[in-house]
């Protein structure tokens, strides 16, 4: 009877930490994949890109995750051990990519919208242009309103929206 009971223990725990060191090893090369070809492959421009801290936090949590996954597979952990583990991890990669993504979010939607609305008003202004000295014009205006958005590196999200809201509306200049 007891030999049964410890044996199902032990399958438990063998089928609990497969599943677990699996999901914990995709996600170790899901973010190491992100990391690999943000730094090592060129030629693609990345609307949205994740720092490198998110990157190894994910990357080192998923690793620690799969190494205790392989612990309860050895039964050398117990399940409740591995489960208060488990779930803090899951629970500071929560907190961590909401907050990184609400910040994110708030930051660059302002900065998108205003993007966006820069590249109407341009487009606007261009369709309504009768000669050249009047789409100098547009430009120009256009420039003194938004100037410090064009030159600040830190707007990458305003400057990416406004071309693709003037790539969006060019076929109605043609």
């Amino acid at each position: 009877m007891a030999q049964t009971m410890i044996g199902s223990i032990m399958k438990k725990n063998q089928i609990v930490g497969l599943i677990f060191a699996t999901i914990n090893l995709l996600w170790t090369i899901h973010f190491a994949c992100f990391f690999y070809k943000y730094h090592f492959i060129t030629g693609i421009l990345y609307l949205f890109m994740y720092p490198d801290w998110f990157l190894i936090v994910n990357m080192t949590i998923g690793i620690i995750g799969f190494y205790i996954s392989v612990l309860l597979f050895r039964n050398k952990l117990k399940m409740k051990f591995f489960l208060i583990i488990e779930t803090v991890s899951f629970l500071v990669i929560f907190v961590v990519y909401s907050s990184y993504h609400w910040r994110w979010f708030e930051g660059e939607r302002i900065e998108m919208l205003e993007g966006i609305k820069a590249g109407e008003e341009y487009c606007n202004c261009l369709q309504s242009a009768a000669d050249e000295t009047e789409r100098i014009a547009c430009s120009r205006a256009i420039e003194e309103k938004y100037g410090d958005k064009f030159s600040n590196e830190e707007n990458n999200a305003f400057q990416v929206y406004f071309v693709m809201a003037i790539e969006s509306c060019r076929h109605l200049l043609r």
